[in-house]
């Protein structure tokens, strides 16, 4: 399987680090990569900023993510007036990719009762910071540090969550939560409802 992504990664690079997908790529391609060990690939498409790409799209003022990535052409008319949607999920599933992904937020049991906190650090994003309202309450987490160095999680409480740290053979030290096992580059924890520092050295 990852011979494949390989494949696809270096068509990616062939087209400068864009893409060239419709609306059945971006929801998957992205997880696909960072789930393969090609987060960078996955990082080095989210922070294009040449068309096309979302960061294009902000460039010209958008908010939500077109239906087209040249929405608006560059004389600032509509690509097409017949087929233009500023608000279209297609490409707008990126942000489902950057709480899964870039502070790691997924759900391990229905409404958040249970859920995972599992960062996948890559390419030059430096700190991170987000909420996300789930049925039980806000989850919180925030990190920051060229390789995170600090991570912050906020637990609603009635949930718990598994909270994998980046570690890269370092040491975590951790201000209450209870540790569990190592996985390849995390430190892992168990934690019920507060809020939670853990810093790596």
């Amino acid at each position: 399987m990852r011979t494949a992504y390989a494949l696809a990664v270096q068509l990616i690079d062939g087209r400068n680090w864009h893409l060239s997908t419709r609306f059945l790529g971006p929801p998957r391609l992205l997880h696909a990569l960072s789930e393969t060990g090609y987060a960078d690939a996955a990082y080095r498409l989210l922070l294009q900023n040449s068309y096309p790409s979302w960061g294009d799209q902000i460039s010209k003022g958008a908010t939500t993510m077109w239906e087209c990535w040249d929405g608006i052409r560059p004389d600032g008319g509509f690509q097409n007036k017949a087929m233009t949607s500023f608000n279209h999920y297609g490409y707008g599933s990126i942000g489902e990719w950057m709480y899964q992904n870039i502070v790691g937020i997924r759900p391990m049991a229905p409404g958040f009762r249970r859920f995972v906190v599992k960062p996948v650090p890559g390419s030059e994003v430096r700190s991170a910071n987000a909420r996300f309202r789930s049925g039980y309450g806000t989850i919180a987490v925030r990190w920051k540090g060229s390789d995170q160095e600090e991570l912050f999680v906020s637990i609603p409480v009635n949930t718990s969550a598994e909270i994998w740290v980046p570690d890269k053979g370092r040491t975590v030290q951790s201000d209450g939560a209870n540790f569990v096992r190592t996985e390849p580059g995390y430190s892992v924890y168990e934690a019920g409802s507060g809020d939670y520092h853990f810093s790596i050295h």
